[in-house]
């Protein structure tokens, strides 16, 4: 009987010692800051009305053309520029950018001549690991007064960038 305990404690034992798992050394998160920080050419448009709030249209053929934009964010002094090709854009073609948060970005916030565009991130954006910049730019229409949920304008245009390899 004395063998069976033992036999079973060692058992035991060994089930539990092959249960145990290492923890995954995960390491550094990726920076927002370096993934931003490249050449992107612009590939895809879609409009939404911000006021219905409906499915976005497909704007692509009229807002890309045959000579995309290409936007390029330097990490160095936290600026950009924007050449618009046969694109339509609707922020000035340079200035400075920032995120409103380093660590977890939801917005780009670009600056130019005093005015500053709020560029709503769709997606992360991070170094090795993200190849898409997506945003939402709400187009301001004119004075209009701020539309419910403090929206600023009625459309919004969601941009689709690639890096550029």
């Amino acid at each position: 009987m004395k063998r069976y305990l033992i036999l079973i404690i060692l058992g035991f034992a060994f089930i539990m010692q092959t249960c145990t798992k290492d923890e995954p050394v995960i390491g550094e998160a990726f920076s927002h800051v370096k993934g931003i920080s490249d050449t992107w050419v612009l590939t895809h448009v879609k409009q939404s009305d911000e006021i219905a709030e409906s499915e976005p249209l497909d704007v692509t053929d009229v807002m890309v053309g045959g000579d995309p934009s290409m936007m390029v964010f330097n990490e160095a002094n936290r600026t950009y520029t924007l050449t618009s090709g046969s694109s339509v854009q609707f922020i000035p073609g340079s200035g400075t950018w920032a995120f409103d948060d380093e660590k977890y970005p939801s917005n780009v916030v670009v600056s130019s001549g005093g005015n500053s565009y709020t560029l709503n991130l769709q997606k992360p954006v991070r170094e090795k690991v993200d190849d898409v910049l997506e945003f939402k730019y709400i187009r301001p229409i004119g004075d209009c007064a701020v539309l419910e949920n403090n929206k600023v304008g009625a459309v919004g245009y969601i941009y689709t960038y690639q890096r550029k390899k």
